[in-house]
């Protein structure tokens, strides 16, 4: 750390309220000292619950970005794939329907009265 961080983190060391990018100055340091919470705020006279909250803050506001995680493509095992073939509902002047392997009961009900209300069977 410099002279100059030095001195803008006890001066914001002191303050009695911290504006986020106050906060970054300390924290900041605390990561580049390698101290504990507990010895940088004896040292630097900050309290370490203050410390602590900030930390947290902070860290939560980097989390939002946008980050990606490993993928893995299989082939499709081609007897799953058998048995999870659609039915199909065909209407006379009307939708088709298909119904996949784990449809609930109720949603198909549901789907077939509005689709025999709305055209003829």
């Amino acid at each position: 750390m410099t002279k100059a961080d030095a001195s803008q983190l006890m001066r914001v060391a002191g303050l009695r309220y911290w504006k986020g990018e106050d906060a970054r100055v300390v924290v900041a340091a605390w990561r580049q000292s390698g101290d504990t919470v507990a010895a940088f705020s004896r040292r630097y006279g900050v309290h370490p619950r203050r410390l602590r909250q900030w930390i947290a803050r902070l860290d939560a506001e980097g989390s939002d970005s946008a980050g990606f995680h490993p993928v893995r493509v299989r082939a499709v095992d081609t007897a799953v794939s058998e048995r999870m073939a659609a039915i199909e509902i065909v209407f006379r002047d009307g939708p088709t329907v298909r119904v996949t392997a784990g449809t609930a009961a109720e949603d198909l009900e549901r789907v077939l009265a509005v689709v025999t209300r709305t055209f003829a069977c």
